[in-house]
């Protein structure tokens, strides 16, 4: 028996449905919050902030930063999250009591379908941001999949005879990535790598940066020094935490890789550098690395005077005597520091 689409009920489950719909998406937009732009903000604004009061103050704020748009995103906007979350369910009673499934059906939270699957797209993806000195950092909850996403990545590195070091433990012995848990030893690794080699650091800050004035304190100061000096050097960098605001100055800068994973084997990411990318995945694989999942991700960052490794190497523009000096350097007295707290 067909349904009789033109009665009350079924028109009202069919709203339900729509609305349902459109609000997972709201949330899920909202969920990678750090890695929304301001051309999706626009579009929230313009198309589910029906209160047009509330309207024109959102769009005052965006109008603030026109001029600048490149140089700011709507995280750093203090409030502008709580606004829109605020503002948008308000909008999905005003659809259902005064227009239905087409005003609801007029809601965009983003011009395109930014969900697919995996399978679907080239694998490369993940590390085609990354070619000398450049810098990535990978975002989200507890137990959605940071770590697995990060050893996907060193899976497809690995696979064009690529060098990868992490401070992510083993759980079992494995050659096909270098463990690492203190500054001497990333760089002395490094001093021993083939020139010419492409390398990328992976650091699992392992949730120990649990507030947002980590990125302040005496261990992130350090690591901002040792990922400096380790781009100087052609290294590339991806950073694992479960916000971008506790990541060092250098990552939340000059990242152009971004990834955030929403829950397990799904993730978002965005390439901003040479190659331009940006799509929410679903299907994102479970990676073949023995890694152990309980551990705490440990790197002393203090086994180095990394100031004075960079004083050593400034102004040697020469690869080979680069990295000579920092061979030197490793070697000698000054390597270590005077104060480790």
């Amino acid at each position: 028996m067909m349904p009789n689409v033109s009665s009350p009920d079924f028109q009202a489950r069919a709203l339900a449905h729509i609305a349902e719909e459109k609000m997972t998406q709201f949330l899920k937009l909202m969920d990678r919050w750090e890695t929304v732009d301001w051309k999706t903000v626009k579009h929230i604004v313009a198309t589910a902030v029906w209160d047009h009061k509330e309207k024109m103050r959102l769009f005052d704020i965006i109008r603030k930063y026109d001029d600048n748009l490149e140089d700011s995103k709507p995280r750093d906007i203090t409030g502008l999250d709580y606004s829109l979350y605020a503002a948008v369910p308000n909008t999905f009673r005003m659809a259902e009591k005064y227009s239905g499934a087409t005003g609801i059906g007029s809601i965009v939270f983003e011009t395109t379908n930014v969900i697919d699957e995996w399978q679907y797209y080239n694998p490369d993806l993940l590390i085609m941001g990354y070619n000398e000195g450049n810098f990535g950092r990978w975002s989200g909850p507890p137990r959605k999949g940071k770590t697995n996403g990060a050893c996907v990545l060193i899976e497809q590195w690995i696979k064009q005879n690529r060098i990868a070091i992490t401070n992510i433990a083993k759980k079992e012995e494995t050659n096909k990535f270098i463990y690492s848990r203190d500054a001497r030893s990333l760089f002395e690794i490094l001093s021993t790598v083939p020139r010419q080699t492409k390398i990328i650091f992976i650091y699992d800050e392992g949730g120990l940066s649990d507030s947002k004035s980590h990125s302040s304190t005496l261990h992130a100061r350090y690591m901002n020094d040792v990922y400096r000096v380790w781009g100087k050097f052609w290294g590339n960098t991806l950073y694992i935490d479960q916000s971008y605001t506790k990541c060092p100055e250098v990552i939340e800068t000059w990242s152009t890789n971004i990834y955030h994973s929403i829950e397990p084997g799904t993730i978002y990411f965005e390439l901003s550098g040479d190659i331009e990318f940006r799509r929410a995945l679903t299907g994102f694989p479970k990676t073949n690395l023995p890694y152990d999942t309980r551990d705490l991700a440990y790197f002393d960052s203090k086994t180095l005077n990394v100031e004075g490794m960079f004083a050593a190497i400034s102004g040697i523009t020469d690869e080979k005597a680069r990295f000579d000096a920092m061979s030197d350097y490793l070697k000698s007295p000054a390597s270590h520091p005077k104060v480790a707290k």
